[in-house]
C-alpha cells in the first residue's frame, strides 16, 4: 500500500534544546537532582534570549520521543505513540519518509530558521518521492506551519504547492490560556526538582508562549455557530486580548512580558478564519478537536485589595490545554472531526498530548496516508473527572461520524444489558452533529469490584443497520 511522505511538527515544548552539540533539553534527572553548573546553565539557556537578534548558541534539536512532563505539559507520549503508530501500523521509517521536524520553541512561532527547517523537510521528501507531502501539526506546531505557509515568501510559495494535506490535531486556532496560566502559577510535575518560580521564568522568557494566546476580538472573528467566544476579559469585564490587555501580568514576569506581548499582537493579534495560502495553493485539512476533559476556557481579572487577581475559569469543553471553540475555529476547506477526550475502552486516557492514540484518529491518519477506504467514525470515553471523583453519575460522550464526514444517519447509542442501567435497552439519539452525551449510574459496588458499562451505538437504515460496540468499564 502506498505511503505519502509526512512531515511532522510539533508542540511547545516538545523538541530538545541542543547547545555546543549536546542537547540539554529536556533535562535529565541527574541535571536537576546534581545541582551546581549544568542545572543553573539549564535554567539560563532555557529562558532565551531578550533581542530576538542575539544568537546565544541554542539550536533546536529532534522531536522529543521519551521525557517526562515540563512546564506542566505532557511529553512523554506525544510523539512516541504517533512515531509507534506511523512505524509499526504503516511501515513508516523516520528519516526517509517521515521527517520530525523540532523548533526553538524559545522563539516566535514564526521564526526564520524555523520556517527553512520546515521547507528543507517538505522539499527534501517532494524531492525524493515526487509525491504531494501530508504535513502533521500538534498544538503550537499548528501556528508554525501557519505561519510559515502564510510568510509571504518564495520558500512558501513553493513549498505549499507541494504540500497535499495537512492534518492538524488540537491547534490552538484562535488561542488557548494555558500559558497564560502557567506564567500566573508555574507548576510542573517535577515540584520536588524544578519550582513554580523557575518554571514561571523560563516560560515567561519564550516568545512562541505569547503567541499561543487569544488575539484581539475588536480585529479577529471571536465567534462560531454557538455565538461570541471570549477567552479573557479585563477589569472593566470586558472581553479583550491578553497580548493587548497586560492587566492580567504577574509582577514576576512584568519585565520580560511588555515586549514578548508587543511583538505577539503585532503579528497574531489580528486573525482570520481562513488559512491564507499563496494564490493558486488549496491544501484541505483533517482537522481533530478534543472534548470533555477541564480545560481552562476563560480568564478573567478582577482589582482585588488595588491589585490585578486572574480567575481562571475551567470547563470540560476542551482537551485538558486547548479550548474546543478555538481547536474549532477554523474554517474554509476544512474538515473537522470533535472526538471524545477521557477514558477509553481498557482504559486508555486520551487528551490533548496523545490525541491521535485512539481508533477514531488512527483511522483518519491511515485514511490520509495510505488512502484507507473511509469507514465509520464512532467511539465512546468515560469522564475521567467524574472516575477521579467518584460521582455518582459517569458521563460518557459518544460521536459517530459518516464516512463523508457528516454525523451518521439515524445514529443512535444505549446501553448493553450488563450495564445494568434503567431503563433497560433505551436508545438515545444522535444529535445532528453525531454526538451525544450518556449518563452511567453507579449501582451498589457489583461482584469484583468492576463496573461494567458496555455500549453500543447503531445507525442505518431499520432493513441494513450497522453496530459498533464498546467494552467500557472501571474499578469500583
Amino acid at each position: 500500500m502506498p505511503r505519502k511522505p509526512v512531515v511532522f511538527v510539533p508542540g511547545l515544548p516538545a523538541s530538545e534544546l541542543v547547545r555546543n552539540g549536546k542537547a540539554f533539553f529536556p533535562p535529565s534527572m541527574n541535571v536537576l537532582l546534581g545541582g551546581g553548573r549544568s542545572r543553573v546553565n539549564l535554567f539560563k539557556w532555557v529562558r532565551g534570549a531578550d533581542d530576538l537578534a542575539t544568537d546565544d548558541g541554542v539550536k533546536a534539536g529532534g522531536v522529543i520521543r521519551h521525557a517526562t512532563r515540563f512546564f506542566g505539559m505532557k511529553m512523554a507520549k506525544e510523539a512516541e505513540t504517533l512515531y509507534a503508530l506511523l512505524q509499526r501500523e504503516m511501515d513508516y521509517t523516520p528519516g526517509l519518509d517521515f521527517a520530525p521536524v523540532g523548533w526553538d520553541w524559545r522563539l516566535p512561532v514564526d521564526a526564520p530558521v524555523t520556517h527553512r527547517n520546515i521547507a528543507a523537510a517538505v522539499n527534501a521528501l517532494w524531492e525524493r518521492y515526487g509525491d504531494p507531502v501530508v504535513v502533521v501539526m500538534h498544538s503550537t506546531g499548528g501556528l508554525v506551519v501557519r505561519s510559515f505557509l502564510e510568510s509571504g515568501t518564495a520558500a512558501a510559495r513553493q513549498t505549499a504547492g507541494r504540500i497535499g494535506q495537512l492534518v492538524a490535531f488540537g491547534v490552538p486556532w484562535v488561542g488557548t490560556l494555558k500559558s497564560m496560566r502557567m506564567m500566573q502559577e508555574g507548576g510542573s510535575d517535577l515540584v520536588q526538582f524544578v519550582s513554580d518560580g523557575e518554571v514561571q521564568q523560563a516560560l515567561a522568557r519564550s516568545w512562541a508562549a505569547y503567541d499561543l494566546l487569544p488575539p484581539d476580538p475588536a480585529t479577529t472573528e471571536m465567534k462560531d455557530d454557538e455565538g461570541p467566544i471570549v477567552f479573557y476579559r479585563g477589569i472593566n469585564g470586558k472581553p479583550a486580548s491578553p497580548m493587548k490587555n497586560h492587566q492580567w501580568v504577574p509582577d514576576s514576569v512584568d519585565e520580560s512580558a511588555p515586549p514578548r506581548l508587543t511583538h505577539a499582537y503585532s503579528r497574531l493579534g489580528r486573525r482570520a478564519r481562513t488559512l491564507q495560502l499563496p494564490p493558486g495553493v488549496d491544501i484541505p485539512v483533517v482537522n481533530v478537536v478534543g472534548y470533555g476533559v477541564a480545560t481552562d476556557t476563560e480568564a478573567a481579572v478582577t482589582l482585588v485589595g488595588g491589585r490585578s487577581k486572574v480567575t481562571f475559569t475551567s470547563t470540560r469543553d476542551g482537551d485538558g490545554t486547548i479550548p474546543r471553540r478555538s481547536a474549532e475555529w477554523l474554517h474554509g476547506r476544512v474538515t473537522t472531526y470533535r472526538l471524545p477526550a477521557g477514558i477509553g475502552e481498557a482504559g486508555v486516557e486520551i487528551a490533548h498530548s496523545q490525541l491521535w492514540d485512539c481508533p477514531p484518529a488512527r483511522e483518519l491518519l491511515a485514511r490520509v496516508l495510505i488512502d484507507r477506504p473511509p469507514q465509520p467514525i464512532v467511539y465512546a470515553a468515560m469522564d475521567e473527572g467524574d472516575l477521579k471523583s467518584g460521582a455518582s453519575k459517569v458521563r460518557i460522550r459518544v460521536v459517530g461520524y459518516a464516512p463523508d464526514g457528516g454525523p451518521l444517519p439515524n445514529g443512535r447509542a444505549y446501553f448493553g444489558p450488563a450495564a445494568k442501567q434503567s431503563p433497560r435497552g433505551k436508545e438515545y439519539a444522535l444529535d445532528a452533529h453525531g454526538r451525544i452525551e450518556l449518563m452511567f449510574t453507579r449501582n451498589p459496588a457489583p461482584a469484583g469490584g468492576y463496573y461494567s458499562c458496555p455500549l453500543r451505538v447503531k445507525w442505518g437504515a431499520p432493513n441494513s443497520e450497522e453496530t459498533r460496540s464498546f467494552a467500557l468499564g472501571f474499578p469500583a
